[in-house]
């Protein structure tokens, strides 16, 4: 250890002691350690757990530091034990530095830096952001989730991914496996060239490694991170282990009573972070098996080499219809229970176990927001049972190794089709004699159309009386079976003259739950019905987008600023193609049949803004303000669409009959 991580480390531990809660009585006074050296400092402090943190997570927190620099993070949960830590800023430049550092050695090309880092994620609580990389301000540092484009047509998918072209792509080794697999049946190896991939945060195989190169053309490296610690160690190129980041990690390999082993004795990693001095993890328990290597490698690479014996890989369980669900899907729900670990297991009839271990049973809420995150996954007729087993101990041990179905590393990450959701409520419904008809609408029918602020929208229209409470009971408790479920009652009868659009997307935009809305049943609005509601639309929404145009606020939300910039310009274009003889209101056939307006200077950052909205792309770069930009696009579109009506009028045309 150079004595400039010997320095770290002895100041690390004097600051965790004199400055946390957690370690001011369990890293003892250096005057008791027998050597006046940092290693043996550390090896008298107590191992941390999961569970530890979980426990008592403000108490690891210092008392000093800026703290409107700290950030959260939290692990995926691939372990059934989430966590979330707070990192300073210094924790975060010193992991763009080592990626930085692993990209010069593994890419030998200083064009890299000129290039976006864009890290895929792929399950729903992953957020879409972008920063300007440290390295280089011309270029960003981006984190993707690829869900809702993965969701998409394989033309659609590939397109998405040919964003990536020329780009260094970071990811885990399963979402990137299921992507270079979804090329390969695609027929588009090597279509999308990626300058490089940098697998993490699971074990990495080398047919995952070897399909990886294969479908995008280029060098795949490796490294060791951890979500609550950083960068642990960089690949090796030569042995397919890794080297220590030493300038910003201490790791130790101990045996089952928590001594040091020596070379090619497997033992368990703990981790030891230098510079996050915000919340110090002190020989933190990863999970992860490992052995030091017994000589240093060819190559002479920096920092001591280990590998890996096992490590994280996603667990899955298995749906009636035989497809399997990634854990990983509701991880993100997982981590806001007041509980310590968290496992599934399944019965040989499909029935699922949810077992969770904490200090007190969970509460009725939370009880039911834990097996409705499963059940989301499952079907609403999964049948899951949900119970507390006794406090962990401190064993480290990962929730996976207990009992779960198993790794499954190409699980899709897919949820329930809408016709699997309409089957159920036809089923819920289809006795009451006051519902004339029930249909699912909106952006869930279209996987290309959805972002992660759609609801499930289901429209419920009744003989008389929806404003009974009854409706009201109706809709919450099928809520609580279906996650993002939202039931919206109305009478029938003259539903087309009270909201003339909504009938329109009523009757061309609908998966039928009982009944089937037809003409006969709900005409079709009249031009003259259309074009009033659109007038007082229109002044409504150039209101609500000069409002938050204008409003000081902290920094804009992006993907949440352009999603509500296209659902508004979305229904001024539906308006004025409705006025045209058009019978067409679903968002693709809406987008396509504007191409007309495209010579607008506002509609290509109407297309972006939907594009962003529904992340097929990654997001653009923060510091051009792109949520204003797509704002003031979706102002000029509702604008354009108010001047129509106000100015030159529209002189309604008999409908089409497409």
């Amino acid at each position: 250890m150079e004595q400039s991580s010997t320095d770290a480390l002895w100041g690390l531990l004097a600051h965790a002691r004199q400055t946390t809660a957690y370690y001011a009585s369990r890293i003892p006074d250096p005057r008791d350690v027998p050597a006046d050296d940092g290693r043996a400092w550390l090896a008298a402090t107590p191992l941390l757990s999961r569970s530890d943190i979980r426990r008592e997570p403000s108490a690891l927190h210092s008392s000093v530091g800026d703290r409107s620099t700290w950030r959260v993070a939290r692990t995926t949960g691939t372990t059934g034990e989430p966590i979330e830590v707070v990192v300073d800023e210094r924790t975060r430049s010193q992991e763009s530095l080592s990626l930085s550092s692993h990209l010069d050695r593994s890419l030998g090309e200083p064009q890299w830096r000129t290039r976006d880092v864009v890290h895929i994620a792929m399950h729903a609580g992953a957020s879409s952001i972008s920063a300007r990389a440290p390295w280089n301000a011309s270029s960003l540092v981006v984190k993707w989730n690829l869900l809702r484009a993965w969701q998409a047509s394989d033309p659609c998918f590939l397109a998405c991914l040919a964003r990536l072209d020329g780009q260094v792509v970071t990811s885990m080794p399963s979402v990137m496996d299921l992507i270079a697999a979804r090329v390969r049946r695609c027929g588009a190896n090597g279509r999308v060239g990626m300058l490089g991939v940098v697998l993490s945060g699971e074990t990495v195989e080398s047919a995952t490694r070897d399909q990886v190169e294969e479908a995008f053309r280029c060098p795949v490296t490796a490294l060791y991170t951890l979500a609550e610690a950083g960068i642990v160690g960089r690949g090796c190129p030569d042995t397919g282990g890794y080297h220590v980041a030493e300038e910003a990690m201490v790791v130790e390999i101990v045996d089952g009573s928590e001594r040091a082993v020596g070379a090619r004795t497997e033992g368990e990693v703990l981790v030891t972070s230098l510079v996050n001095w915000a919340m110090p993890l002190i020989r933190y328990r990863t999970g992860d098996r490992a052995r030091w290597a017994d000589r240093a490698c060819s190559a002479g690479c920096p920092g001591r080499l280990l590998f890996l014996s096992s490590g994280r890989r996603p667990t899955s369980v298995i749906t009636a219809s035989g497809g399997t669900i990634n854990v990983i899907r509701f991880a993100k729900v997982l981590a806001n229970l007041r509980v310590n670990r968290v496992s599934l297991s399944q019965r040989t009839n499909g029935a699922v176990n949810v077992a969770y271990e904490a200090d007190h049973p969970l509460g009725a809420a939370d009880h039911a927001l834990l097996s409705s995150a499963v059940r989301r996954a499952m079907g609403p007729n999964a049948a899951i049972e949900v119970r507390r087993e006794f406090k962990p101990d401190d064993s480290g041990s990962r929730a996976h190794d207990r009992g779960s179905v198993g790794s499954v590393a190409t699980a899709e990450p897919e949820g329930l089709h809408p016709k699997e959701i309409a089957t159920w409520l036809g089923v819920v419904l289809a006795d009451d004699p006051e519902i004339e008809a029930a249909v699912i609408t909106g952006s869930s029918l279209d996987p290309e159309t959805s972002t992660r602020f759609s609801d499930i929208d289901v429209v419920v229209l009744v003989s008389r009386g929806a404003e009974d409470p009854r409706w009201r009971v109706i809709a919450r408790s099928l809520a609580i079976q279906m996650p993002g479920l939202r039931v919206h009652v109305d009478r029938l009868a003259g539903l087309g003259g009270r909201a003339p659009l909504l009938a329109c997307r009523l009757l061309v935009e609908q998966m039928p739950v009982v009944g089937r809305l037809t003409t006969d049943l709900l005409p079709w609005p009249s031009p003259g019905a259309i074009e009033s509601q659109a007038r007082f639309w229109a002044q409504d929404a150039r209101a609500l987008l000069w409002s938050r145009l204008t409003t000081l606020a902290p920094a804009r939300d992006t993907l949440h600023e352009a999603w509500f910039a296209s659902k508004l310009s979305l229904d001024a274009l539906r308006y004025r193609l409705l006025l045209s003889g058009e019978r067409r209101t679903a968002a693709r056939a809406v987008l396509k049949l504007a191409r007309p307006f495209s010579e607008s200077s506002w509609f290509p950052h109407v297309i972006e803004a939907f594009d962003v909205a529904r992340e097929h792309r990654p997001p653009p770069d923060p510091g051009d303000d792109p949520a204003e930009r797509y704002l003031a696009a979706s102002l000029a579109c509702v604008e354009a669409t108010a001047a129509e009506f106000e100015h030159t009028g529209i002189e309604p045309r008999p409908p089409s009959r497409s």
